[in-house]
């Protein structure tokens, strides 16, 4: 046969246009792939690091997959085994250590990666290339974090790429810390961080993905029918990540409603505050002010003993849109520190005209009032004239807690209210952020499960305080 008249040879895999060319060909560190259900993410996640294999680069070139678990890892292996062979015959799969090795010594390992604790397994070890699969059934951002400590070259070969890949859907227990990283305040397709350290979330959406939809067109629909909940439906048809995904106050807030810009309190309006005290772990400090059903400046008012969660001092590592943000982790600070950062934020509210007079005491949680060495935390407060309430608690007070506030959140959401409720100014990123993750105990549905539970076991203790509109129950100093 004439070389006129052979064919060129057919590609094993070809790119779809738009989110899954972008992410295969995406420059930065570390990128993150959302989307529908359907849009070939995972496909993706595979190709980004076979794409570099056969380049010269050897078994300087290494890789690994996580998920949670070895029997979530099933369908990205399965897809492997399908698209390897066809693409590098020589590769050979270990099943035993769930791991390819190409013909030039190039690995890529399939791997679990449960909580932090796992990372352990994983401390000094070197991949330039890391993915992470379905992102968002990681609860919070710690094994995430910790991992990427990994990304690093394998010798001194500057040639070699230094990438980090994962891909996720909107609707999971780690929408939020996902969005605060990869979303909020921030566009697709665009950049951000510091030189080297760049990130990036670019869409891959099914409807982008013309193979599978033209052999596949009712896909879709099908899926729709298998929906549960409209943050379902939002997130696996639309990628929306302007949801909330199975909260233990999922049914009972709305952030369009329970989040408000700033205005001026009333004078006669009480004004108190509520501490959860941390160390190594973080504190937070919370202000309230609540009505006394005096209208406000703009002719509007709410039901007496209605509360609005002001300000907030959260005392966590690093901001939140910083690369090196540790939200979970705190900063030691002493009693007396805190204390003065009471204060500052006192003096500041006073001079921003948020609020007119001192605040009153409100509750600290138990750690507060222990003794040793024969003083408490509350008491070295107390010095500087930042007064703390002991906490109302009893049996069955956390869950009772809780109840109070989803109670107070479902109040809100009523036009127009026939009872006191609860809202948040927009300034209270981490009560803003934390709320929405809270997950249900799954052997306590009423209780919640969560680690980074500080802003709103704060909130917790002031809600579990209030009597009336005019008391707060505990024992002073």
């Amino acid at each position: 046969m004439s070389t006129a008249t052979m064919e060129a040879p057919k590609p094993i895999w070809a790119a779809n246009r738009g989110g899954q060319w972008a992410f295969l060909c995406c420059p930065y560190w570390e990128a993150l792939a959302d989307g529908d259900r359907g849009g070939g993410k995972t496909t993706a996640l595979l190709i980004a690091f076979l794409s570099h294999v056969g380049k010269g680069y050897g078994s300087d070139w290494r890789g690994v997959i996580f998920r949670l678990s070895y029997p979530q890892l099933k369908d990205v292996v399965d897809i492997s085994r399908a698209l390897v062979p066809r693409s590098f015959p020589g590769a050979r799969f270990n099943k035993v250590d769930h791991e390819w090795t190409f013909e030039e010594g190039e690995t890529l390992l399939f791997r679990p990666l449960e909580n932090l604790r796992s990372y352990d397994n994983f401390h000094g070890f070197a991949f330039p290339f890391i993915g992470l699969e379905e992102l968002s059934n990681w609860p919070n951002s710690e094994p995430y974090e910790a991992i990427l400590s990994c990304s690093r070259r394998r010798s001194t070969r500057e040639d070699v790429p230094r990438i980090v890949r994962s891909t996720t859907n909107p609707y999971g227990v780690g929408h939020q810390w996902i969005k605060s990283r990869f979303v909020q305040g921030k566009q697709p397709f665009v950049p951000y961080g510091e030189p080297g350290r760049e990130r990036i979330r670019i869409p891959v959406l099914w409807r982008h993905n013309e193979k599978y939809v033209a052999a596949d067109p009712d896909y879709h629909a099908r899926l729709a029918d298998t929906i549960t909940n409209e943050a379902q439906r939002k997130a696996w048809l639309e990628n929306s990540w302007d949801i909330i995904a199975g909260g233990r106050f999922s049914e009972s807030w709305l952030e369009s409603v329970h989040v408000m810009e700033p205005f001026n309190i009333p004078q006669a309006w009480r004004i108190d505050r509520s501490h959860d005290w941390g160390s190594s772990s973080p504190y937070c400090t919370l202000w309230y002010a609540e009505s006394n059903g005096e209208s406000i400046d703009d002719g509007r008012s709410w039901p007496r003993g209605t509360l609005f969660v002001i300000h907030e001092d959260y005392g966590c590592q690093g901001d939140m849109y910083a690369p090196n943000w540790k939200p979970n982790v705190g900063i030691g600070l002493s009693p007396i520190e805190i204390a003065h950062k009471v204060k500052e934020h006192e003096t500041h509210m006073r001079e921003w005209g948020l609020i007119k007079h001192q605040p009153r005491p409100g509750p600290a949680d138990d750690p507060m009032f222990d003794v040793t060495r024969g003083r408490s935390m509350a008491s070295m407060m107390s010095e500087l004239g930042i007064i703390w309430m002991r906490p109302s608690k009893g049996p069955g007070s956390r869950v009772t807690g809780w109840q109070l506030l989803e109670d107070k959140l479902r109040a809100s959401l009523k036009h127009p209210m026939e009872a006191p409720g609860l809202f948040v100014f927009d300034t209270c990123k981490h009560l803003i952020r934390t709320l929405p993750i809270a997950q249900r105990d799954p052997k306590k549905p009423e209780d919640i499960d969560m680690d980074e539970d500080h802003v709103l076991d704060s909130l917790r203790l002031r809600l579990l305080a209030y009597v009336s509109s005019d008391v707060i129950r505990g024992v002073s100093l």
